[in-house]
């Protein structure tokens, strides 16, 4: 299983290699509306109340994913967002466990009550994985989100931290 390691603020190359790799096209697409450009990602991954994971390979330093929950505060929802970055290391049964590692450390270190997850248009792997790990679907957005010009429903997924 690949490594997991909770990334620092003051870990800028890491953080930033992360934020170069969400901007590209194929990960950004699936993760975040058209008008999210450097600025306001940056903004995001740097703010205190987002909390970063990285997932690495064995002996590489750079991460080839990465999930993060935004809004974390003790005993409050927070937003769940990842993404794998290369198509290589896609669709090889690891994110499942990942995520569930991942989101059980949230809960132990930082108290959060449940998590929200946004999935836009119908990105299958995504749905696959949030209803593998526990996440209900609680309701549909239709045509809230501007992702490549073109307006897409935005399914939202929520679990509570004692169904984790």
């Amino acid at each position: 299983m690949p490594g997991i390691k909770l990334i620092k603020k003051e870990n800028y190359p890491c953080l930033n290699y992360i934020i170069n790799r969400l901007l590209e096209p194929d990960i950004k697409k699936h993760l975040f509306d058209d008008y999210m450009g450097i600025s306001e990602i940056t903004a995001l991954l740097y703010s205190g109340n987002t909390i970063v994971y990285g997932l690495f390979q064995k002996g590489l330093p750079e991460p080839f994913g990465c999930v993060f929950f935004t809004g974390v505060v003790p005993y409050r929802d927070c937003y769940l967002f990842g993404a794998i970055f290369d198509r290589e290391n896609r669709n090889q049964g690891k994110a499942t466990e990942i995520y569930e590692l991942i989101y059980k450390d949230i809960i132990e270190r930082f108290s959060v009550s449940s998590a929200t997850a946004n999935v836009i248009g119908k990105n299958l792997a995504s749905i696959k994985i949030l209803e593998k790990i526990g996440f209900k679907k609680i309701g549909i957005k239709p045509k809230a989100i501007m992702v490549e010009g073109k307006k897409k429903d935005l399914t939202i997924y929520y679990i509570l931290a004692e169904e984790a």
